[in-house]
């Protein structure tokens, strides 16, 4: 697989402070209150779309999982052929849990919960822990 740079985060956001967000094009990411990655989107303005998300109003099939939505972190990205990349590209690298779309390297457990060892899945969480961990202490070092 090819390796894209993914640039660092420019915030992290919740329900409270989407005000902060700016209208300008980016990727953003979803995550639950226990640092799962839930989604990976792209959006022209990313202030719009993380409203929409978080104010469970979209015109996706996940409202009755919006709940779930603790934080989101997002970064810039002004052109729309980059944030296609990105998107696609973190998608099957970080293997979101609702992302359907795009995904090309894993399945998805938004449609096939039973399709994960057990062992398996229990690794996967372990390492998405430890990631966690780390992208907690980078938006420490940011604040």
């Amino acid at each position: 697989m090819i390796k894209v740079e993914v640039p660092a985060v420019d915030g992290i956001v919740g329900e409270k402070n989407l005000n902060d967000v700016p209208k300008v094009g980016g990727v953003y990411l979803l995550y639950s209150n226990r640092g799962e990655l839930l989604y990976i989107g792209k959006a022209q303005n990313i202030k719009q779309r993380l409203t929409q998300h978080f104010n469970c109003h979209s015109s996706d099939n996940l409202q009755d999982a919006y709940h779930n939505i603790s934080y989101a972190t997002y970064f810039y990205s002004f052109d729309p052929v980059e944030r296609e990349i990105y998107e696609t590209y973190m998608i099957n690298t970080m293997k979101p849990a609702w992302n359907v779309e795009k995904v090309f390297t894993y399945r998805t457990r938004r449609y096939e919960e039973h399709w994960y060892d057990p062992e398996e899945l229990a690794e996967e969480k372990r390492i998405k822990e430890a990631e966690f961990k780390i992208l907690k202490a980078k938006v420490k070092a940011l604040g």
